[in-house]
């Protein structure tokens, strides 16, 4: 019964709260999915790039983010939102009076009250997460698209002049001190050491700094050739430049080419290929043939709508893993398979990703909407007031 009640409560407090959410949260939300977000990125940084311009992006990583939803915060976000009345002291309720202790070896610690964290499992849990990181986005003037708790920081240089990246590096820098503020204000913790940075220029003085040697975490060092772009710091950290890193799944370069991504995807299908082709003995060929097409072929398949136009013998590397797979999952069902290039053409015209709105100002707008009626009515202007100070022993004891 009790998870009845959370899909009642969450369906009702999802149309409430889903015009309050900003438009660039693409996680837990109906309409919304990975391609949404990983579409209007890289048609972006692709537009930029063809218009010789540059892009600095910064992959942010927050520890254990849904483990550090501090309660008190929570409940006074909700309350500016407009939940207030029973339903706020229900959802108070429902996060209070937890409990957790740690069991080693059979022998266990004395149970401890839970301050922060939203319960695993539960309905309410995502929902809550993304009005507990709503805010977020009021406190950075550059571009921020997010997916649950994954964040991209971005901003287009608009020439490779000095005064243009310094002016671009100084306001990205504003932005992550800012979203540091935000961090320490609501007693989240962002990791510093998996915050990645990356440049995506295809200007020659970017080339020649991609030369110099990789560190141990294939990092780029800052010597012999220096970086023309001023450094970025954030946590007290210079974040190092990287020649890719990975957003929700897709991999992106320092070019926007999608040979690496494809590479890395042919080697985890064909991975996945051999320890079904193992199986081929004791599982029936339809079974094979499902099973490949669950777990091997929508490996490859993850988002092809943005990068089918790679080139022909980068994708090439996918259609020799099908044609090994059609040679164990039986003549009648390899027959019955659709060409990969075939598949990706329809996907994509079955595609169509929300447009982007121009300039970050008209990005972090929120859409004008009609209000619609609160489960239990309240007035927005608690939204300026200070929030919650944490108790002693509460959330920040507990991190």
């Amino acid at each position: 019964m009790s998870k009845v009640f959370e899909h009642i409560v969450n369906d009702r407090l999802k149309r409430f709260l889903a015009p309050k959410l900003h438009q660039h949260q693409f996680g837990f939300r109906g309409g919304h999915q990975t391609l949404d977000l990983l579409s209007i990125m890289s048609q972006s940084w692709t537009n930029a790039l063809r218009a010789r311009k540059e892009v600095r992006v910064v992959a942010l990583d927050i520890s254990k983010a849904f483990d550090r939803v501090w309660h008190d915060g929570l409940i006074h976000k909700l309350e500016c939102m407009g939940v207030s009345g029973p339903l706020l002291a229900w959802l108070r309720s429902f996060l209070s009076g937890r409990t957790q202790r740690v069991v080693i070896n059979g022998v266990g610690s004395d149970f401890l009250p839970m301050n922060a964290g939203v319960p695993q499992g539960s309905v309410l849990a995502p929902l809550l997460f993304l009005v507990f990181i709503n805010d977020l986005f009021d406190n950075v003037q550059n571009c921020l698209d997010i997916f649950a708790d994954d964040s991209t920081l971005w901003a287009i240089v608009p020439d490779t002049s000095v005064p243009s990246r310094k002016a671009t590096a100084d306001s990205m820098s504003a932005d992550l001190a800012a979203i540091q503020r935000w961090a320490k204000r609501w007693l989240v913790t962002f990791n510093a050491g998996k915050t990645e940075s990356l440049i995506i220029s295809s200007h020659q003085d970017m080339t020649s700094f991609r030369a110099n040697p990789l560190d141990e975490d294939g990092k780029l060092c800052f010597g012999p050739a220096p970086c023309p772009h001023p450094h970025l710091v954030f946590c007290e950290r210079t974040l190092p430049e990287s020649l890719s890193f990975k957003v929700v799944g897709l991999t992106f370069t320092c070019k926007l080419s999608w040979k690496l991504h494809i590479s890395n995807i042919a080697k985890s299908a064909a991975s996945a290929n051999r320890h079904l082709r193992r199986a081929r003995h004791v599982v029936s060929c339809p079974t094979l043939a499902t099973i490949y097409k669950s777990h091997v072929r929508s490996r490859m398949e993850y988002c092809s709508a943005i990068w089918l136009g790679a080139p022909a013998t980068s994708l090439a590397l996918l259609d020799k893993v099908q044609s090994k797979a059609a040679k164990f999952i039986g003549h009648a069902q390899a027959i019955e398979l659709q060409s990969l290039a075939h598949r990706r053409g329809v996907a994509a015209l079955c595609t169509s990703p929300p447009p982007s709105p121009c300039g970050p100002s008209a990005r972090h707008a929120r859409p004008r909407q009609e209000p619609t009626p609160a489960p239990t009515p309240a007035s927005l202007s608690c939204c300026a007031s200070t929030p919650p100070r944490p108790r002693t022993g509460s959330a920040a004891s507990s991190r």
